[in-house]
């Protein structure tokens, strides 16, 4: 068996920036199709061994948003036209998907309703799942199959869809500010509650205080200035 354990870059415009362990080939190519607008078009090969490293290290380069990414695997000549890269996608996500979605109760009950072989239980297991996504009846034996599709479509591209819908507007704003991991990483050490931070943001529901509810708030100051990171984590968890 050959060894994918290399790094090869053809630079023509650009190139990824792969960590030195990956074995990952990256080529990039420009094309100009149309008039004044070049389209990049860029080639990653990845180990069918390694495929999870070495798809993750492409993705980590920020720079793939401003290309078209054809994929293939390292020594195995295929031509991209959309049946490699889902192959590398699904090679990618066998192992990283979690595939104990269902709990065991239900799962037994989806695989029997596909089979045709559901008992009286197995029903009232599936119309507990069908109840909590949204449907209130069975479908017939010959819709099942089409049912549980639309149920799990519906569970694990359309609700997560609509999250980040709601997301990508305040995200992209935010992008300007963490523009790479970096900025990230900070973000994450400067938010991590200290004592002092968390007595920073205490504040007082009167604007006058009177002497004695001066002392309390005083003392409940230095007592949160002083905590250590796990208990100020504690406070701030607790108050809010």
């Amino acid at each position: 068996m050959s060894s994918c354990s290399y790094v090869q870059f053809f630079q023509l415009d650009s190139e990824l920036n792969l960590p030195s362990d990956s074995s990952s080939q990256v080529s990039s190519t420009t094309s100009s199709s149309i008039a004044g607008h070049p389209q990049t078009m860029r080639r990653a090969s990845v180990c069918r061994i390694k495929v999870v490293d070495d798809l993750l290290a492409v993705f980590t380069d920020s720079s793939i948003m401003n290309v078209t990414l054809k994929m293939g695997f390292v020594n195995e000549e295929a031509v991209d036209d959309a049946g490699v890269s889902r192959e590398v996608y699904t090679a990618f996500w066998e192992p990283v998907l979690e595939h104990n979605y269902l709990p065991p109760i239900e799962r037994s009950a989806v695989e029997k309703a596909l089979q045709g072989t559901m008992e009286e239980s197995d029903q009232e297991d599936l119309m507990d799942l069908f109840t909590r996504m949204g449907s209130h009846s069975l479908p017939p034996q010959n819709g099942m199959k089409s049912a549980i599709e639309m149920m799990a479509h519906k569970a694990t591209l359309q609700e997560p869809k609509f999250v980040v819908d709601c997301f990508s507007t305040p995200v992209s704003h935010v992008k300007l500010k963490l523009p790479d991991k970096d900025s990230v990483l900070n973000l994450y050490e400067l938010k991590k509650p200290t004592g002092k931070r968390v007595m920073q943001l205490l504040e007082t529901a009167k604007a006058v205080l009177s002497q004695r509810e001066q002392a309390t708030f005083y003392h409940l100051q230095r007592y949160v200035k002083n905590a250590d990171q796990a208990k100020a984590e504690k406070i701030l968890r607790f108050c809010t």
